[in-house]
C-alpha cells in the first residue's frame, strides 16, 4: 500500500489546481460582467444626454419637438404594425 500516499497527494494537488481555476473563472466572469454593465450604463446615459441636448437645440431653433406621449404612441403603433406584418 505504498502507492496510496502518492495518489492522495496527486489528487490533493489536482483538486487544489481545480479550485484555483474555478476561482479564476469566477473572478474573470465577474470582471467581464461588471465591465459590460458599466459600458451599457455609459451608453444609456450618453444617449439620454445627447437626446436631451438635441431636443433643446431643436426647440431653441424653432423646430417642432414632439411631446413624449406622441413618441410613445408612434412606437406603439410601430409595434402593432410589426405584429401585423409578421
Amino acid at each position: 500500500m505504498d502507492s496510496s500516499p502518492v495518489k492522495s497527494g496527486f489528487l490533493t494537488r489536482c483538486s487544489a489546481g481545480l479550485v484555483r481555476l474555478m476561482r479564476w473563472l469566477v473572478r474573470f466572469a465577474g470582471t467581464v460582467l461588471s465591465k459590460v454593465c458599466l459600458a451599457v450604463l455609459r451608453a444609456i446615459i450618453a444617449g439620454v444626454v445627447f437626446t436631451t441636448c438635441a431636443m433643446v437645440m431643436m426647440h431653441y431653433l424653432g423646430f417642432p419637438v414632439p411631446v413624449p406621449s406622441e413618441v410613445f404612441d408612434k412606437l406603439e403603433s410601430l409595434g402593432r404594425l410589426a405584429r401585423i406584418l409578421s
